[in-house]
């Protein structure tokens, strides 16, 4: 559970450092609130705790939330502000039960990822630094309980980028994503159960390529998406099968459009076969025969030719569709 606690400091740490212009480029970008006041607390779970599927819902009661595991978005309540008597009458205001009942003015809705033992405030962020400043241990919500995968299924690789080491992780060899806060997502999910981080295996698909579809991805997206790795694995797969060889005839090659037709040359061939045959005709025996068997050799080879597959080609040419 420290682990957890350490990432709520750390998200108050970070809040704190939106409010000092000369700290704000502590905080990536991505993260803050639209108003820049405070770390977005949604943002801030999900660059911690990849592959979170809030739809994975498992039931959701009224509970007493632990403030210490926690995570709120505090961008209103600032202490100096607050006179002592206020601000006891509104944390007792905000500590009663009523808090957490369904069509209350003020309830709060928390989101509990049960696994990592890690809550986040969705409704009522506000107050929840607010209630630990002033001494609180728990606060009522209303808490919708989700699941997270299995340690088992998840792995911590690190990766090189242009020079520097990246952190991601990889869900079932199947979906992979940078972290954008490695060191509290890689203390998190070790302190889960899940092994250290260790150098990008070789049976995923390269480091070339997965820096590749997340610049393409990120051109579309503007944030740091999950890749799918089984699709670069069928990227793969074609761009091995374009590199292979396959055999082909003249004519399989005219009729796929890999080679330009002279048709001035076709004619003038022809045109020369054809004057061959009628001059057999008018030729005494035996130059007649000698003539025309010569002529059907010729255009006999020439069909051969564009039958029997006698070139090859790699695959990825023969492709219609590529640039």
């Amino acid at each position: 559970m420290q682990a957890v606690r350490n990432i709520v400091a750390a998200k108050d740490i970070l809040d704190e450092s939106l409010r000092t212009p000369a700290a704000t480029v502590l905080v990536p970008t991505e993260l803050a609130n639209a108003a820049g006041s405070a770390v977005d607390v949604s943002s801030f779970t999900r660059a911690i705790v990849p592959f979170l599927d809030l739809q994975q819902s498992v039931g959701s009661q009224r509970a007493r939330v632990p403030l210490d595991r926690l995570l709120g978005e505090s961008w209103r309540w600032r202490q100096p502000h607050s006179s002592k008597n206020s601000a006891t009458a509104l944390a007792d205001y905000l500590l009663q039960d009523e808090r957490s009942a369904p069509g209350d003015r003020d309830q709060a809705v928390v989101f509990e990822i049960a696994p990592l033992g890690l809550w986040f405030a969705h409704e009522g962020k506000n107050r929840v630094h607010f209630l630990r400043s002033g001494g609180a241990i728990e606060m009522p919500a209303m808490v919708i309980t989700v699941d997270y995968p299995a340690a088992s299924r998840l792995a911590i690789y690190r990766l090189a980028v242009a020079g520097k080491e990246e952190m991601w992780c990889v869900l079932d060899d199947r979906l992979a994503k940078r972290l954008t806060l490695p060191k509290l997502t890689h203390t998190l999910l070790t302190a889960y159960g899940v092994i250290p981080a260790s150098t990008w295996p070789d049976h995923l698909p390269s480091p070339h390529m997965i820096t590749d579809a997340l610049q393409q991805q990120e051109r579309h997206s503007g944030n740091s998406p999950d890749i799918d790795l089984d699709m670069l694995r069928g990227r793969i797969a074609g761009i091995a099968s374009g590199e292979a060889f396959a055999e082909l005839s003249l004519l399989d090659a005219l009729a796929g459009g890999l080679l330009r037709t002279r048709w001035r040359w076709i004619a003038s061939a022809s045109s020369i076969s054809l004057g061959c045959l009628v001059l057999s005709m008018a030729l005494p025996q035996p130059w007649d025969s000698e003539i025309r068997f010569l002529t059907t050799g010729v255009i006999g080879g020439f069909v051969a030719s564009l039958m029997f597959p006698w070139m090859q080609i790699r695959r990825k040419h023969l492709r219609r569709d590529d640039p």
